[in-house]
């Protein structure tokens, strides 16, 4: 069965980013046997979600942070080259 990565970029937008990891956690998933990985990348900004907010919605993300601050594909660059699954999204 193939895995899906779902790369989230995130800059400056920490409310924003955590409402959409939730929306994507196992707990409001209505799939059983979830077959996706979540990889957040927050860039270098003044508005941090950090990696203990975003490990609460599903402690299963990969997460990592601080890529060029405010370069979009940078951080899709990075999520990606960080991606496990078979398949990756954005």
């Amino acid at each position: 069965m193939s895995v899906l990565s779902i790369v989230v970029v995130a800059y400056r937008m920490s409310r924003q980013a955590e409402n959409t990891l939730y929306t994507l956690s196992t707990a409001t998933s209505a799939a059983s046997g979830r077959h996706y990985e979540v990889v957040f990348v927050e860039n270098a900004s003044d508005d941090l979600l950090g990696e203990a907010r975003a490990l609460a919605s599903d402690p299963t993300f990969a997460t990592s942070c601080g890529t060029s601050p405010g370069a979009r594909g940078a951080g899709l660059n990075f999520g990606v080259s960080h991606a496990g699954g078979d398949v990756a999204d954005e």
